[in-house]
């Protein structure tokens, strides 16, 4: 078999395990509850076997319904698996399509990195889009996995530090002039992780997209009269989305500004 095809297979499969560990920290990270039980029955809590844990399968085999008593178990489960599975399958897609396969192979620990990154970006955003908060926990991960893939990546410097803070600045500066009510300190501290993965640039692009994408979902919202211009809105998953597509395509759009102020 094609090596890249097993990096696919086992970026998947690897997916959907740490999807399924996603779920425990989505659920029981904003009530404070141990991340380190035994999964069990949301309805009669009794401890999940090992054939009722296997990340996608368990649920299709189950039809959806527990097997202790019977009642409908979350959609969120197979969900949150797959998408952890498809976004680490992306990742290598784009690594490998942006970076060539060699770039790939040798950088397979930079890759597992960004592997990291991503389970954080989705346990982060569900938490803030389901409780408008990004729990500290989680805002140390996002460091940590950043401090991670800049070593790994050969641009780690203690300029990396400075970038967090740098890059956080344009949202403490709304903090503080609107005294919260624009936007949450968790933004600000999501900034410092960003900014050190990312670099000063990059990381105010990706504020820059951030900022963007958050309007135009604010935007469509209203136009559907899903929320009003008060309503509280997550600006976290804007903010990462952001962050990602300034990873990826950053460089492409910082030469198009470039080209168009003649620099």
């Amino acid at each position: 078999m094609d090596i890249i095809a097993i990096l696919y297979i086992f970026a998947f499969l690897e997916g959907s395990i740490i999807g399924s560990f996603l779920n425990v920290v989505i659920d029981r990270l904003p009530s404070k509850e141990s991340l380190l039980g035994r999964s069990h029955c949301d309805v009669c809590k009794r401890r999940l076997g090992m054939p009722e844990l296997v990340p996608i399968f368990s649920y299709i085999m189950q039809k959806g319904v527990s097997a202790c008593c019977h009642r409908k178990l979350k959609i969120q489960y197979p969900l949150i698996e797959f998408l952890t599975a498809a976004t680490f399958v992306l990742i290598v897609g784009l690594y490998h399509s942006l970076f060539g396969v060699d770039r790939l192979l040798n950088e397979l620990p930079v890759v597992i990195t960004l592997f990291a990154l991503a389970a954080i970006t989705i346990a982060i955003s569900i938490i803030d889009f389901r409780h408008h908060i990004i729990p500290d926990e989680l805002q140390v991960c996002l460091i940590v996995a950043a401090l991670a893939h800049a070593y790994l990546a050969g641009h780690w410097s203690t300029a990396s530090l400075m970038a967090g803070l740098i890059v956080s600045q344009p949202l403490l500066m709304i903090y503080m002039l609107t005294r919260g009510r624009g936007m949450g300190f968790g933004d600000v501290k999501l900034e410092v992780g960003l900014g050190i993965w990312l670099g000063i640039i990059p990381g105010l692009l990706g504020v820059y997209l951030g900022f963007l994408i958050g309007a135009i979902y604010g935007l469509a919202l209203l136009i559907i009269h899903r929320a009003k211009r008060q309503s509280h809105i997550a600006f976290g998953p804007s903010l990462l989305i952001g962050g990602w597509l300034a990873y990826f395509i950053g460089d492409i759009v910082i030469q198009f500004y470039r080209g168009l102020l003649g620099i």
